[in-house]
């Protein structure tokens, strides 16, 4: 396709702190709140993007951000399921509106960022036949 266009237009990557902006935003728009610390383990994540295993994919913009809050709140259910066990009634309307810093970190291990996810290379999944 590169071909077929005579121009090409780069877009620069958002800064950490733009990022950061934009998931505040996201957060935000759910009516969602970050628990004490969560913006910490936001930092750290968005922070290395630019040296992670992924670094430069999809890694300086919104989308990323986007696809780490879905994560998040993934995270943040299997959190509450087992803390709650069988009575998910008993958990509060701000349980379940607050994300927690270990629902951020687990996301982005689960995206391939992230401390565990930068130390190890991505495993393969194995399917028995």
């Amino acid at each position: 396709m590169r071909s077929r266009f005579a121009r090409e237009i780069t877009f620069p990557d958002y800064s950490v702190a733009e990022l950061e902006q934009i998931f505040s935003l996201v957060v935000a728009e759910h009516e969602y709140a970050l628990a004490p610390g969560a913006s910490e383990a936001l930092r750290q994540v968005l922070g290395g993007l630019r040296s992670g295993p992924r670094a430069g994919e999809d890694s300086g913009n919104a989308r990323f951000v986007r696809t780490l809050f879905e994560q998040a709140l993934n995270r943040q259910a299997l959190r509450l399921s087992r803390s709650a066990k069988d009575d998910v009634g008993i958990l509060e309307r701000d349980e379940v509106m607050t994300l927690w810093a270990q629902d951020i970190t687990e996301a982005a291990q689960a995206l391939g960022q992230g401390p565990a996810a930068s130390a190890e290379a991505p495993r393969r999944r194995r399917w028995r036949t």
